[in-house]
């Protein structure tokens, strides 16, 4: 189905949407690289491979360094004074480390998002609410299709790959390889819409003390309030449709599968907009758990909490980070370190499987001439029945084992070393306790060496007959 210029049911305004979408292909040109080119090329790979495992190097000491810290700071929760969600107790500690658990209050954010968008949402209390336009529009992908030649050659066949889905931004289709009209693009973001976000007043996001009193919340940590689901609800069918451009009205919009989106529920055409919306805050009376520094506002007779400062952990003078730490839940000062450090671990962890894959893919690409090179026992297919063709692949997966097998080896060895420097203390001792068998060692051995010499000394000499 072609783009259709009708009349929009609303507004009067040109409807420039598109078609339904859907998938298609298109075979491209084809090329050819021989083995001078394909080797240039694999020296340029070669060059950023190098580079590329320098910066997994970096990373990897990063990470490490990062996480020592991190583990540092939360054992600080140790140090921390539990104190009761009562007057009293907020006032009890002026300018220390405390780490209490009570009810949040949060406002009704509803009524702060924009008129287009607030009738679909009843109410959501939270500490912010951010909106996120998507625009339905064909997208292009390529893809290769190579046969290594006989002369150590490639030869390729790109295969465009076509597909309607939602894009965060509008595609212009001006820069598609087809020029078939049925991958045409059109439409655009209302001009009276914007991507935003809208959080909560801070004095109205708080600790809520046994006498009814407010423990207010510093910026830093309502930022770390957890994703929050916030629920549409509105009509099923939009009453009027978008025209793909101009304003955006309310009954252009309905609720649709957890979005507020224009067209027909379902089967969205070229040119449609779909609204996300992701709210952060806390279950409607539910529990917070805080460890920062209390403060209190004598002038304004309020309490609050700030970031509290670094402090040294070792003898070598490094310091942990600020500690400003929110869990959602009733927690313990026991349950709620467990959960930093097991945050702390997770994603220490995951940095390390995502830079020993790096490490890995950098040495692949080190090792890219060498994989041109083995294409040339492709030669041998000229004098044999596929010989070469078979020397080549196994020569291929040999390249690659090895590739992985020297990244896997030079991570470990990286990874080693970037522990120890983050660990210095650690490192010490264990250098300190190598040292010390390495001379035992030493002296067992000269100790065996006198023993083995006295026995030699002893050898009786029988006189012949």
């Amino acid at each position: 189905m072609s783009s259709a210029m009708i009349q929009a049911d609303g507004g009067g305004q040109s409807d420039v949407k598109g078609n339904f979408g859907g998938q298609g292909v298109e075979v491209g040109e084809t090329t050819y690289e021989g083995p001078c080119q394909r080797m240039c090329g694999a020296m340029g790979s070669l060059c950023a491979g190098v580079m590329l495992v320098f910066i997994t190097c970096y990373a990897e000491f990063s990470n490490e360094q990062t996480f020592v810290h991190a583990e540092a700071t939360a054992n600080l929760v140790k140090t921390a004074t539990p104190v009761g969600c009562t007057r009293n107790s907020a006032q009890s500690y002026p300018d220390d480390l405390v780490i209490v658990s009570c009810p949040v209050t949060q406002p009704d954010m509803s009524s702060l998002l924009p008129n287009l968008l607030s009738r679909y949402v009843d109410t959501f209390y939270g500490s912010s609410i951010s909106w996120n336009m998507e625009i339905y529009q064909w997208q292009e992908s390529s893809s290769q299709n190579c046969r290594k030649t006989n002369t150590g050659g490639q030869e390729c066949q790109t295969i465009y790959n076509y597909h309607s889905a939602w894009s965060s931004t509008p595609i212009s289709s001006d820069t598609f390889h087809s020029t078939n009209p049925e991958y045409q693009n059109s439409g655009s973001f209302p001009v009276n819409l914007h991507n935003g976000r809208v959080g909560a007043p801070l004095a109205d996001v708080a600790l809520v003390l046994d006498n009814g009193n407010l423990w207010y919340l510093s910026q830093n940590l309502v930022d770390q309030f957890p994703l929050k689901m916030v629920n549409v609800e509105g009509p099923p069918q939009s009453e009027n449709s978008y025209p793909g451009q101009g304003d955006l009205e309310s009954t252009m919009l309905h609720a649709d599968h957890g979005y507020i989106s224009t067209g027909v529920p379902g089967a969205p055409r070229i040119g449609d907009i779909r609204i996300s919306l992701i709210g952060t805050g806390l279950p409607q009376n539910g529990y917070g758990t805080v460890c920062a520094q209390q403060t209190f506002d004598q002038q304004n007779m309020a309490f609050g909490f700030r970031q509290y400062p670094g402090q040294p952990f070792d003898f070598w003078g490094r310091v942990t980070n600020p500690l400003s730490h929110f869990e959602a839940g009733h927690l313990s000062p026991k349950q709620f370190e467990e959960n930093w450090h097991n945050e702390n671990a997770g994603t220490a962890f995951i940095f390390r499987i995502f830079l020993w894959f790096l490490m890995c893919y950098s040495i692949s690409m080190i090792f890219s001439p060498l994989s041109v090179m083995a294409d040339g026992l492709r030669l041998i297919n000229f004098v044999s029945c596929g010989l070469g063709s078979l020397l080549d692949s196994a020569a291929q997966s040999v390249i690659q084992c090895a590739a992985f097998l020297v990244g896997s080896v030079l991570f470990l060895i990286v990874f080693a070393v970037a522990w120890i420097v983050s660990n210095p203390t650690f490192g010490v001792g264990l250098l300190a306790v190598a040292l010390v068998a390495y001379f035992i060692g030493l002296h067992f051995a000269h100790k065996t060496k006198a023993v083995k010499g006295r026995e030699l000394s002893y050898v009786k000499i029988v006189d012949l007959p």
